[in-house]
């Protein structure tokens, strides 16, 4: 088993994306991003230099807490 923090881990958890990027990935538009983070209930975001950026493992991560297992028939 791979150790959770591992070169190629540690090396996505540092990909960053702007808001644009962050909405694409996630299949929403760019104004639903952005009332999210507005509202306080979007993935985790920081500022960086004052550019807003997006860690692709917060959105994996967001995506996880959102996933709801459907019933099996």
């Amino acid at each position: 088993m791979a150790d959770s923090n591992t070169p190629a881990t540690e090396q996505q958890n540092l990909v960053l994306l702007t808001e644009a990027q962050a909405g694409h990935r996630l299949g929403v538009s760019l104004s639903t991003i952005r009332r999210w983070r507005k509202k306080k209930v979007g993935p985790k975001y920081f500022f960086l230099g004052g550019i807003l950026r997006y860690r692709r493992s917060d959105l994996d991560d967001f995506v996880a807490r959102h996933t709801v297992a459907g019933e099996v028939s």
